[in-house]
C-alpha cells in the first residue's frame, strides 16, 4: 500500500470517528489498512447501538454473536428504544486494536452521559471468506 493511501486511510477513520463520538488509539501492529477496517466496523457497531439499529446489528455481527440479541430485538419491541435510551450522549472509542490475518481484535470503551465507563474486548473475523464481522464481544 502506498504511503498516500495509507495516509488516506487513516484520515477516513479519523473523520468518521470525529463525526460520530467514536475515538481510536493507533494500532499496535499489523496491517494499517486492517486496522483501518476493524475501526470503521466498531464505528458502525456503535452507531447501530446508539440508533437501536436491530438490522444494523445483525450485518455487523457474526451469527453466533447475534444469537445474544436476536431474542432481544425479534421478541422486545421495546429493545431498540432501550438502546437509544441507553446510549443516546455515549462516547464510545478504541485501543489496542490488533490486525492478525484473518482475526483482530480490539478493546471497545464506552462512557455513558452518567460517566459509567465499561469496556469490551471485540474479536473480529472474516465472515465466509470475504466479510468482516464481531464474532465475540467479551465484557
Amino acid at each position: 500500500m502506498s504511503k498516500r493511501r495509507l495516509s488516506l486511510a487513516v484520515l477516513a477513520v479519523v473523520l468518521l470517528g470525529a463525526t460520530t463520538g467514536v475515538r481510536s488509539e493507533p494500532a499496535a501492529s499489523g496491517d494499517p489498512a486492517l486496522a483501518a477496517r476493524v475501526q470503521t466496523i466498531v464505528m458502525r457497531y456503535s452507531e447501530a447501538l446508539k440508533a437501536g439499529d436491530c438490522r444494523g446489528l445483525e450485518r455487523l455481527l457474526a451469527p453466533s454473536a447475534f444469537e445474544t440479541y436476536r431474542t432481544l430485538c425479534e421478541q422486545n419491541t421495546e429493545y431498540p428504544r432501550f438502546l437509544r435510551d441507553f446510549y443516546r450522549n455515549a462516547s464510545f472509542w478504541t485501543s489496542d486494536v490488533q490486525p492478525d490475518g484473518s482475526r483482530a481484535r480490539c478493546t471497545l470503551h464506552i462512557q455513558t452521559a452518567e460517566g459509567e465507563t465499561s469496556q469490551a474486548m471485540l474479536i473480529l473475523e472474516r465472515h465466509r471468506g470475504r466479510k468482516w464481522r464481531i464474532a465475540r464481544i467479551d465484557s
